[in-house]
């Protein structure tokens, strides 16, 4: 076996909203499809639905995609 079989590196895409499984990738995706506010956020990926403690990281990844600091 070669030396790295054993330890490859998957990436898995970082969790935002832990309760519904929503990934940074798909928040990011889902502003470069139109949504452009929390509200169209929320809707078309379920982020900050249940207990909302994501709703400050998906606001701070809207702000970035967004270009507003």
């Amino acid at each position: 076996m070669a030396e790295n079989e054993n330890s490859l590196n998957y990436s898995r895409p970082k969790k935002i909203c832990i309760c519904n499984q929503i990934s940074e990738e798909q928040i990011v995706a889902a502003i470069k499809d139109g949504n452009n506010t929390l509200e169209k956020i929320k809707f078309s990926t379920k982020a900050c639905t249940s207990c909302a403690s994501c709703e400050p990281r998906v606001i701070e990844i809207l702000k970035r995609e967004l270009g507003n600091k």
